[in-house]
C-alpha cells in the first residue's frame, strides 16, 4: 500500500504537475491512491475529485485547480483505458507527459467519431465478395463497447502480444510494430 502511495505521489508531481504535498494529499485523499484507480474512473469522476479539493472543508484547507492539472489528469484517464484495452501495463513509464501528449490527436479523433451508416445488404447488385470488402472498412470505422473498432472480430491474430514482445515506441504511446494506434487497437 506505501509503495502504491509513493507511486502515486510520483506520478502526481511529476505527471500532473503537481509539487506542493499538501495538495498530493488532498488528490490521494480523494481516491487516487495508486495508478490502477485511473483504469476504471471516468471524466465525471474526475471532475468531482478536483471539485472536491477545490472546496474547503473538513482537514482540506482548498486549493486552486489549473487548467493544466485538468487537462493531465483526464489524458491520464484516457490513457490509463487505452493501455487497459490493448493490455499494456499502467504505470508512470506509460503515462509519461511525452506519451500522453502524443496520444492527444488519437483522443481527439475518437471523441469526434461517428459510426458509418449502415451496411448494404448482399443482393444481385452486391455480390458476397464485394460486400466482404465492405464489410471489413465497416468494421474498422465501427467502435464496441470500449470504442475499440471492430475490425478485431474478423482478424486473424487473437493473441494479444505480450508487452515484452511489443514495446512501446520511444515518445509514442503505442507498440513498436505499429505505425498508428488504430491498428494497436484490432491486433
Amino acid at each position: 500500500m506505501a509503495a502504491n502511495a509513493i507511486i502515486m505521489r510520483e506520478f502526481i508531481t511529476d505527471i500532473i504537475g503537481v509539487t506542493d504535498a499538501a495538495v498530493q494529499d488532498a488528490i490521494m485523499d480523494q481516491g487516487l491512491e495508486d495508478i490502477a484507480t485511473l483504469i476504471d474512473m471516468d471524466t465525471t469522476e474526475l471532475q468531482t475529485i478536483l471539485k472536491t479539493c477545490c472546496c474547503p472543508g473538513g482537514h482540506n484547507a482548498g486549493f486552486a485547480v489549473t487548467g493544466m492539472m485538468e487537462t493531465r489528469l483526464k489524458q491520464a484517464l484516457q490513457a490509463a483505458s487505452f493501455y487497459d484495452m490493448v493490455g499494456l501495463p499502467v504505470d508512470n513509464v506509460t503515462l509519461a507527459c511525452s506519451r500522453i501528449k502524443s496520444m492527444k490527436t488519437f483522443f481527439t479523433i475518437e471523441d469526434e467519431h461517428m459510426d458509418p451508416k449502415e451496411m448494404p445488404a448482399v443482393s444481385k447488385t452486391l455480390p458476397v465478395l464485394k460486400w466482404l470488402e465492405i464489410l471489413e472498412t465497416t468494421l474498422q470505422d465501427m467502435r464496441g463497447v470500449q470504442k475499440s473498432p471492430l475490425l478485431y472480430l474478423i482478424h486473424d491474430n487473437v493473441d494479444v502480444p505480450l508487452h515484452a514482445d511489443d514495446p512501446l515506441r520511444v515518445m509514442r504511446a503505442y507498440g513498436a510494430a505499429y505505425e498508428m494506434f488504430q491498428e494497436e487497437l484490432v491486433t
